[in-house]
């Protein structure tokens, strides 16, 4: 394989030099080792990381890739060298994927629609029937029973509220508030420069401000389009083996662009049809103008929700069935037919003309000048029928989910049965409805903040229905339903505190009793390092005596701190239960008071009060979470932990939000799939096969060069953190004859901690066993196979890591080479000894971080290779045709 940019004189724009210049000084480190043939291909975590970090070098090489995300290599001006990872090593950086849309805090508006995305993947597996589990045409995938079929109807339709409420929300910022109530000659509250604009009359104001909605609408379009040619066009020719216990395995799980393109035809469709449905609804008898524009609008917004529930938009249908495919498509990519993109395509365009025949009919039909009193005559109805439709619609859902969860249960398939606490999915598998009912809050929230900050730019904001007593001459009306919303943030607040408490009393709990002895025998932490503390001065080995007391509790407490994550669904409950309650309670009010138009609000004093705080809230929680945003892209401290949720929610593939924050694995998987089978030598010779382009673009330029080229071999696949759990996605879509030259470290891993109580039906504990016996990896309980190699997948565990975690068991503290051969789960001490107090600085605790420099790592990574090593010289030379 040739170390350059698909040739061999390519290199990056960024590097102090090129891969070809590096060769002809022989400086490239990994072509230099002439005996080595295993390659190792590191993958990093959530807070990002640089070649020289990942590499363990101060000078690295881009040698394949672009400027988002590419591959590394070693070099050193002065030769070889002696590099502290002795065999050949590449690093796959892949943070540009999801730093450039973190970095932007435009992102932040469309975080509820990623909520949906993820509860479609939160639902419980599917319970094997009486049918056969694996269907083979058109291409291989597992069946779907009806309660998921149901499930994720619901979620579309729910996604597709989301989008029709944003586009409300645009709609009561720009018609209602400016061009209804703002503008007018008489107490114009727009600035002096857009006199112009109060001068027109209400129908021509509406019909510029639903032009401008309608760009808010394309710039949505657009920016899906735009990241769907990024991110989803990245496919793999690879056809891996479909295994019926683990749906990663499914050939077309990464090729989400057709769906995507349908559904944001559709999902666009449903946001332009409504707004200019709201911009022609009457208050009173309507012409017949209006009628017309009504009828057209109505019509496209029906067509577009009923379009979403069929199977022409369900990503079991046009991903997994179809293999990512549209209807009629054949293989080699060929189309051969495309009814259902022309249908979606009808819609938008549809959409778009009755866009403009509502802003037409809106300023022809009404010639009231002057500013309007209350809202814009049909948004709070159209917002409350809304409102009661996303009720029902998560209503629906929650039985739904439950009757999944439960036959799950009763099966004991795929969510770890009887288990303890720390393996079963998360709230017993009912996590997709807390999703579900968080993507709602906070798109009501995000709702409110919008209406709130601009309406209080320009006057005084009350509810619609009602009026404030004294009524303020600068009153602007926003629609009860959303300014009900804006109690989301004290409910947010109160949960959080109660989620808070517990978790602190947790933490409090489970640090004593990592500290505490247990009767005769040692606590915990003196259990675990008693091998270390052995026969030190003044201890006598005894971890649990006074002079090790300061040092053995912030290790307790680190052990605490790293089981937080373990009640991560208890926090969030409490914090969405308490957001739900309080909305809930806050739109009954508004709607009994709305109720009473006309007549003083007997919470007149209350609303008047609240507007102006919740005003303020809205404004501040904004400024903030736009700031810690920006933080995160700058501070790698603070990118960790919001890093964290980020990349776990764009992780998995947009499929039934379209306009949601990308998926960086639908690029990444495919990417390093192909990546393997060119290091592996294992290609195609089809014109289609990027692995073989890749391979074949080198060739020409060979004799221009020296020492550039690595040879074909095996691979040892090692992911940190969010890398951990990208891996094994990868070793899902390997074909099936590079999976015995391919073996797999784990690193910081969330895999059953996080993904497997999150996301059961992917990450469950048998999805993690199949992975297991991909590997020839034996798990606790398993009888050894005579004559088997041992297996080739490793997991090292720190206690003190709040995010990674064991896989199977929690691994004895046993550093021998039996244990090591034996058990997939291998301890990793932090920090590397118990200290005496007396020490004043006492080794650090490094938690999640810090794992590349960790020598366990090169410790187990160098048992893989050698076993990898050991297969290679037993076996007949690899081929690669």
């Amino acid at each position: 394989m040739v170390l350059g940019f698909d040739a061999a004189w390519g290199f990056a724009p960024a590097d102090q030099t090129s891969p070809a210049l590096a060769s002809q000084a022989g400086a490239l480190i990994d072509t230099r080792m002439t005996g080595e043939r295993v390659t190792e291909l590191r993958i990093h975590g959530v807070s990002g990381s640089d070649g020289p970090t990942m590499l363990e070098h101060p000078q690295a090489l881009q040698v394949a890739g672009d400027a988002v995300a590419g591959f590394y290599r070693r070099w050193s001006p002065d030769g070889a060298g002696k590099p502290s990872v002795p065999w050949k090593l590449e690093a796959y950086s892949w943070g540009g994927l999801t730093e450039a849309p973190l970095a932007s805090a435009s992102w932040l508006l469309l975080a509820p629609f990623m909520m949906y995305n993820v509860a479609y993947f939160m639902l419980p597996p599917t319970v094997p029937g009486s049918e056969p589990a694996v269907i083979e045409q058109p291409v291989p995938h597992l069946r779907r029973d009806r309660g998921h079929l149901i499930a994720h109807a619901l979620l579309r339709l729910l996604a597709m509220a989301a989008t029709v409420q944003f586009a409300a929300a645009a709609g009561a910022v720009t018609m209602s508030t400016v061009a209804w109530q703002a503008a007018g000659p008489v107490h114009l509250l727009l600035p002096n420069w857009m006199g112009w604009y109060g001068a027109w009359t209400a129908g021509w104001r509406v019909a510029l401000a639903l032009a401008s909605v309608g760009l808010i609408i394309a710039l949505l379009w657009w920016i899906s389009v735009t990241t769907a040619s990024k991110y989803e066009a990245r496919t793999s020719v690879a056809q891996p083996r479909l295994r019926e216990a683990w749906p990663l395995t499914q050939p077309g799980f990464w090729r989400g662009q057709v769906l995507v393109g349908r559904q944001r035809a559709l999902h666009v469709a449903a946001a332009g049809s409504s707004v200019a449905l709201i911009a022609v609804l009457p208050a009173g008898h309507p012409a017949a103008a209006r009628w017309v524009a009504i009828v057209l609008a109505a019509a496209v917004l029906a067509a577009a929700v009923v379009s979403a529930t069929l199977p022409l938009a369900d990503r079991y249908t046009v991903t997994t069935v179809q293999g990512g495919r549209p209807n009629g498509e054949e293989p080699d990519g060929t189309p051969s037919g495309g009814r259902a993109d022309q249908w979606c395509t009808g819609l938008l365009i549809a959409a778009l003309a009755t866009l403009v025949i509502s802003a037409v009919v809106s300023g022809w039909t009404d010639r009231q000048h002057g500013r309007q009193p209350g809202a814009l005559p049909g948004l709070p109805a159209f917002l409350a029928i809304l409102l009661v439709v996303q009720a029902v619609l998560l209503i629906l859902l929650m039985v739904t989910v439950m009757v999944l969860a439960r036959r799950a249960r009763d099966a004991h398939t795929g969510t770890g049965g009887k288990a303890d606490r720390t393996r079963r999915p998360y709230l017993g598998g009912n996590l997709t409805t807390l999703l579900a009912a968080l993507g709602f809050a906070l798109g009501g929230l995000l709702t409110a903040v919008i209406n709130f900050g601009a309406t209080r730019l320009l006057g005084t904001p009350e509810p619609s229905g009602f009026h404030f007593t004294p009524v303020p001459v600068d009153a602007l009306a926003v629609p009860w339903p959303v300014f009900a919303f804006g109690a989301a943030p004290v409910g947010l607040l109160i949960g959080a505190i109660a989620a808070a408490i517990v978790l602190f009393l947790r933490y409090l709990r489970n640090s004593r009793e990592f500290r505490a002895p247990k009767g005769d025998a040692h606590s915990p932490v003196a259990a675990a390092y008693a091998a270390s503390t052995a026969g030190s001065a003044g201890g006598h080995g005894d971890g649990d005596q006074k002079a090790y007391q300061r040092n053995r509790g912030a290790i307790a407490r680190a052990w605490a701190m790293g089981l937080i994550v373990d009640d991560a669904d208890v926090a969030t409950a409490l914090a969405v239960a308490g957001t739900l309650v309080l909305v809930l309670a806050a739109e009954i009010a508004a709607a009994a008071d709305a109720g009473s138009a006309g007549h003083p609000s007997r919470l007149s004093d209350v609303w008047h009060g609240a507007a102006a705080v919740v005003a303020l809230i809205a404004l501040a929680v904004a400024a903030w979470l736009v700031t810690l945003l920006r933080q995160t892209y700058s501070d790698p401290a603070k990118r960790k932990t919001i890093g964290a949720l980020w990349d776990v929610g764009t992780f998995w593939p947009r499929a039934v939000h379209p306009l949601a924050p990308p998926c960086y694995a639908e690029r990444a998987v495919p990417e390093v799939v192909d990546r393997i089978r060119l290091l592996t030598g294992h290609f195609t010779k089809e014109p289609t096969d990027i692995a073989y382009l890749k391979h074949q673009a080198g060739l020409p330029n060979l004799e221009r060069t020296r020492e550039l080229t690595v040879p074909s071999g095996p691979l040892l696949l090692t992911g940190y953190s969010q890398g951990s759990v990208i891996a094994p996605a990868v070793i899902a879509q390997l074909p099936q004859q590079i999976l015995p030259e391919v073996a797999l470290l784990t690193l910081a891993c969330p895999a059953r901690r996080l993904y497997g109580r999150a996301f059961p039906a992917y990450f469950g504990p048998r999805d993690l066993t199949e992975l297991a016996n991909l590997l020839n990896a034996k798990t606790p309980g398993q009888e050894p196979v005579p004559g088997q190699v041992p297996g080739r997948w490793k997991n090292l565990r720190r206690r003190s890591d709040y995010i990674g975690s064991w896989i199977f068991e929690e691994p004895a503290q046993q550093l021998d080479g039996a244990y090591l051969q034996d058990h997939i789960d291998q301890p990793c001490q932090d920090p590397v000894i118990l200290s005496q107090d007396a020490n004043p600085t006492p080794p650090p605790i490094h938690r999640h971080s810090q794992w590349w420099q960790d020598p366990r790592t090169n410790e187990v990574g160098g048992y893989l290779i050698r076993l990898l090593l050991s297969r290679l010289v037993a076996c007949s030379p690899l081929h690669t045709g």
